[in-house]
């Protein structure tokens, strides 16, 4: 679960996908690195935020869930 006394998260060393869940409504910065992209789904699936395509802070729903996709690190 992710929460608001998270101050940041990356791509772990495997280099899988990194998946959230927001433990509660919170808002969040999502800053990725060149050929890395985050998304975020509300919890029913659907897509809500798309770094590519989206811009600047977002609103997470309580059990919306986050994706970070990237290099490791």
């Amino acid at each position: 679960m992710l929460g608001p006394a998270e101050v940041a998260v990356t791509v772990g060393s495997s280099g899988y996908n990194e998946w959230f869940i927001a433990g509660e409504k919170i808002t969040v910065s999502i800053q990725v690195p060149e050929r890395g992209r985050g998304v975020v789904f509300s919890p029913e699936g659907t897509p809500v935020y798309d770094s590519i395509l989206d811009e600047g802070d977002v609103f997470v729903p309580e059990r919306g869930l986050i994706e970070l996709i990237g290099e490791p690190g």
